[in-house]
């Protein structure tokens, strides 16, 4: 049973996944999966997850290690991934564990930040990363 719902609002050059709810690390670690499918779907390889308004979002770090070793494992450099998540459990160790793995995603608090970073084509990106 999900303690969340998400929705997908496609954009021209990326994908916005709304994440509202509650935090379960069952939903979440699913998560990376359901991503690179409504990419591969889209043929879109940028996504922004918001889940800046969920709930109980003070998950233990063994999840947010286990969700980023996932993350990089199934989106690696397929997807360029900006996560937004609640201030208040900011603490980046699922960023650090997917970019540790060559996954290419950041977290941020602000969405205009997230969305700034990851339409940024002047960045350094992993070879080939949009090219399926």
């Amino acid at each position: 049973m999900l303690k969340c719902t998400y929705n997908f609002e496609i954009k021209r050059d990326h994908i916005v996944m709304k994440i509202n709810g509650s935090y379960l690390f069952q939903d979440f670690i699913r998560m990376p999966e359901i991503i690179l499918d409504s990419c591969q779907s889209n043929k879109i390889y940028r996504m922004l997850l918001d889940g800046g308004e969920l709930e109980d979002t003070d998950a233990p770090t063994i999840d947010r290690f286990f969700i980023g070793e996932k993350i990089a494992e199934i989106l690696r450099s397929k997807v360029k991934l900006a996560v937004v998540w609640p201030p208040y459990h900011m603490d980046k160790l699922t960023e650090s564990v997917a970019i540790n793995r060559a996954a290419y995603m950041r977290m941020f608090v602000e969405p205009k930040e997230a969305k700034k970073w990851l339409l940024d084509k002047g960045a350094e990106e992993p070879g080939e990363l949009f090219k399926q």
